[in-house]
């Protein structure tokens, strides 16, 4: 690909690091040269939106659970202990299945 010498006008190749007529020194990027594989960057998430939120879910379910733990065994309440280690184990099963499930649909 060839561009012109900012000094004397000639046609330089891009690659070239200063003019073969005049030796003035040749900047691509300053020519404005923008190599062709950085124009077209794209930024890929390899995680859905979906499996994020799923797991976001899974870990704020598993910080209730650990709560209602806490609450229930300082209260004596087996049944909000009980069902704050539900809600732990949930979380966990949950959150096993959605990591599974991003590594499935997005490697």
């Amino acid at each position: 690909m060839l561009t012109k010498c900012p000094e004397c006008g000639h046609d330089v190749s891009t690659t070239a690091e200063k003019c073969p007529n005049c030796g003035a020194p040749i900047s691509s990027t300053a020519q404005g040269f923008i190599p062709e594989a950085s124009k077209n960057v794209q930024v890929i998430e390899k995680t859905s939106k979906h499996y994020k939120a799923q797991k976001f879910y899974s870990i704020v379910l598993f910080i209730v659970g650990l709560i209602l733990v806490g609450t229930g065994a300082s209260n004596n309440a087996t049944g909000v202990k009980t069902f704050g280690e539900i809600c732990i184990v949930t979380s966990i099963i949950w959150g096993i299945v959605v990591s599974i499930g991003s590594w499935w649909h997005h490697g």
